[in-house]
């Protein structure tokens, strides 16, 4: 994950169990992460409240849409069918 900040900047959110940070200048750097699934990868970068870009995997990128989506609903007020 491409992270437009600085690694001084991040790296308070990134446990070295997690992960690395590989600074590239003084306001980006990119993450080595790792986690139980996508979702929950997804899920903590938003943390970091930073323009992020996915590098690898694509599949990361249709989590970050995933939970646009789940976010648009709630700010718009709806919902969608409860999953069985």
């Amino acid at each position: 994950m491409r992270v437009h900040a600085s690694a001084v900047t991040v790296q308070y959110w990134i446990d070295p169990a997690w992960g690395h940070i590989e600074a590239i200048d003084d306001t980006t750097c990119v993450l080595h992460v790792g986690a139980d699934s996508l979702a929950s990868i997804a899920r903590w970068l938003l943390l970091l409240d930073a323009e992020l870009t996915p590098l690898h995997p694509p599949a990361l990128a249709d989590e970050f849409a995933a939970l646009a989506a789940r976010a648009t609903r709630a700010a718009h007020g709806t919902e969608t069918a409860p999953n069985p």
